[in-house]
């Protein structure tokens, strides 16, 4: 029989499955970063680079993502523009940073990075899952 066409499908509704599969580490590290306090230490740091950062100026890339970049980065120990390549080229990475189909920022919208994070950002859920 004839086929026109393949059914349309979420891509990205297959990722995590797949990402348990190929990268256990990245799963488990998904699940641990949807920690809201934690997201909201980050976030805090993240507003402290500049004076305004967390009221005026240009939109930024969403903290989430300049967030699981930087983990990605050091998890593979990557150089910044070889973090950019590897997640803008990688479906996993993509979903896993939460860029989905948005273009990957550029390196220099992430690369400068916040201030130095609070000295305690683990939280209960973090220790229990390390330990």
């Amino acid at each position: 029989m004839l086929v026109d066409r393949y059914e349309a499908e979420d891509v990205f509704s297959r990722v995590p499955r797949m990402a348990e599969r190929i990268d256990g580490v990245l799963s488990k590290l998904d699940q641990l970063l949807d920690d809201d306090e934690l997201y909201q230490q980050v976030r805090a740091d993240f507003g402290k680079r500049h004076r305004f950062t967390l009221v005026h100026g240009r939109h930024s890339t969403p903290v989430e993502v300049l967030l699981r970049m930087l983990i990605c980065k050091h998890l593979h120990q990557w150089s910044y523009q070889e973090t950019e390549e590897q997640v803008d080229q990688n479906l996993i990475l993509r979903w896993f940073c939460r860029l989905y189909w948005a273009p990957c920022p550029m390196r220099a919208r992430w690369s400068a990075g916040p201030t130095p994070c609070n000295p305690k950002p683990c939280t209960p859920s973090m220790i229990a899952w390390c330990s």
